[in-house]
């Protein structure tokens, strides 16, 4: 809110803050933006940004420095292994799979915890009847994503010997800021001990996790709980090899935001708790319309029968065509990136340079950043803004729609920058739509969602602000059955 004012109120479009002795610009200007977004990183820099987070979010030696300066470089090819198309399919198919099994076991209609899922669980599921359960949609949503996607990242041994991993990485998430700031687990601040508590957690999970891939590495023998590891993805395999190559020591690897592929883990997580939300609350007819477009691609078939018993029907999920022929699925998605992204772009001034408004006519003089200071761009400032998106604050898929001359409709992305822009832009923003597209097709083609108080249907949550995105400020019961299919 305070960057809205401060951006209606500075006609230039930029404008510099004292934090202590350093000089933050904020540029919230679009066209200004695309400028800074646009320079050489010999002027505008983001690995001193990437250090300061792995250092103090992350908790990496201080004396690691020069070591990760001389690597930097050649870390940054490890990326390909999120971009590149083959690797990028790779993935998405192994997310896909494992969704295909765990939609149709979101809800298992059992009373007894020990019996309940692990996302159940989570989302304080209880019985209604042999066919309806309530629980808590944000945990279910946000732990079912977390499964398939970490488990397809590092393979499923870590979640099988660490089962509150997710949980665990989302209550350190909360205190984000908190690492910023340089606030130590003594303080008596609401949420700093839980954060620190919950990172110290982390690196003891993640440091067994590296020993484990140093013994496979090594052939040596590891505990029978981690298994083979062979279903760790290649672009943890090419990572841990580099850093193991490269003389980085466990406390050296503690880049958390690395290991978790935080940049657009937490954004899925999250964005895919209120997409699921969006596309519920008061949009009866577009959860008809996206079940419509991709009735081709996310597909129920009857499961195999044996005499009295039968399987559950198996869910089909087809994820390139979900990715291009749903357009309403996507701009759904897109709609909800803009309304909840937090994502901030930063930079450090490495050299002096002057940025443009484009705007000379109206007397407005280039903004020069000098050597040594931090620009900052809130992505979130133009997503939400009057100028760019006609009544910003309401849900609404079909600003992204774009009807073509030949009679289809595609959906366009390119005006907003949700995963961040430029060279610290999230690397695995492609994997991440493929997911969010993957898990909503697959729920809302194999479940049925209503709200568990009928009297006062859906409530909107407020938005409680996150490091990456905003968080529901409180959790929405739901009641969840099973939907009838044309063989029943």
């Amino acid at each position: 809110m305070l960057l809205n004012r401060l951006r209606r109120n500075e006609s230039s479009g930029i404008f510099a803050i004292q934090v202590g002795v350093v000089t933050v610009n904020i540029a919230c200007d679009e066209n200004i933006a695309k400028q800074i977004l646009a320079e050489k990183e010999s002027s505008l820099n983001y690995e001193p940004i990437a250090w300061k987070i792995a250092q103090r979010i992350s908790g990496v030696p201080h004396q690691s420095r020069e070591k990760h300066n001389l690597s930097w470089e050649k870390y940054k090819s490890i990326y390909q292994y999120l971009i590149n198309k083959p690797h990028v399919e790779k993935i998405t198919k192994r997310i896909s799979l494992l969704l295909e099994q765990n939609i149709p076991q979101m809800v298992s209609f059992l009373e007894t915890s020990i019996d309940l899922q692990p996302w159940e669980r989570c989302a304080n599921a209880s019985l209604i009847s042999p066919n309806q359960s309530e629980m808590s949609l944000m945990p279910l949503i946000h732990m079912m994503m977390g499964y398939a996607s970490v488990s397809a990242i590092f393979g499923s041994e870590i979640l099988e010997r660490y089962p509150d991993l997710i949980e665990t990485l989302d209550e350190m998430d909360k205190g984000i800021q908190y690492f910023l700031w340089g606030l130590p687990a003594w303080l008596p601040w609401p949420g700093v001990m839980k954060s620190h508590i919950a990172r110290y957690k982390l690196w003891k999970y993640m440091d067994d996790y590296e020993i484990a891939l140093d013994n496979i590495l090594s052939c040596k023998p590891n505990e029978c709980s981690w298994g083979d590891l062979e279903d760790v993805s290649d672009f943890i395999k090419a990572r841990h090899k580099f850093l193991k190559e490269n003389g980085f020591n466990i406390k050296e690897r503690a880049d958390i935001g690395v290991r978790f592929t935080k940049p657009f883990e937490l954004n899925v997580l999250t964005r895919l708790d209120s997409l699921g939300f969006n596309i519920q609350h008061k949009y009866v007819g577009l959860v008809k319309s996206i079940r419509d477009e991709i009735n081709l691609y996310a597909l129920v078939t009857p499961g195999i029968t044996i005499g009295k018993f039968s399987e559950a029907p198996r869910l089909s999920l087809n994820p390139k065509m979900l990715s291009k022929s749903c357009p309403q699925l996507r701009a759904a998605l897109f709609e909800t990136l803009r309304l909840h992204s937090k994502a901030w772009s930063v930079r450090a001034v490495s050299e002096d340079i002057e940025i443009s408004n484009n705007q000379k006519e109206l007397g407005f003089a280039p903004f020069h950043l000098n050597k040594g200071e931090y620009v900052v761009i809130p992505n979130s400032v133009h997503m939400n803004d009057p100028t760019y998106y006609r009544d910003p604050l309401s849900f609404k898929p079909e600003r992204f729609l774009t009807y073509n001359d030949d009679g289809s409709i595609s959906a366009n992305v390119d005006a907003i920058r949700p995963f961040g822009g430029g060279s610290s832009a999230c690397k695995g923003q492609e994997i991440a739509e493929n997911e969010c597209l993957l898990l909503v097709a697959g729920v809302v083609t194999y479940w049925e969602i209503e709200p568990a108080n009928e009297v006062s249907g859906w409530v909107v949550p407020n938005k409680v602000g996150s490091s990456y995105i905003s968080r529901p400020a409180h959790d929405v019961r739901v009641k969840i059955k099973r939907r009838k299919f044309p063989w029943e």
